[in-house]
């Protein structure tokens, strides 16, 4: 750990993240699927859109652990 200590608020800091990532990632699978509908081409570009938002939410967040991430060797 990097000199800090982790309490209570981290701790429940870390379960919003995660759950707030699990959100996301089951958002992004229902817009892929209601993407696939044919029934659904009537609001492709708001689905588009959303999928954008997520694909940037995934790209930060994979840049975040990239950044925080210690060096290895």
């Amino acid at each position: 750990m990097s000199g800090w200590s982790q309490g209570e608020q981290g701790h429940a800091l870390e379960h919003a993240f995660d759950y707030l990532l699990i959100f996301m990632i089951l958002s992004s699978v229902l817009v892929v699927v209601l993407e696939s509908m044919p029934e659904m081409s009537e609001h492709a570009g708001v689905l588009a859109d959303i999928e954008q938002v997520l694909v940037y939410f995934f790209s930060a967040e994979y840049l975040l652990r990239l950044w925080i991430c210690p060096e290895i060797g």
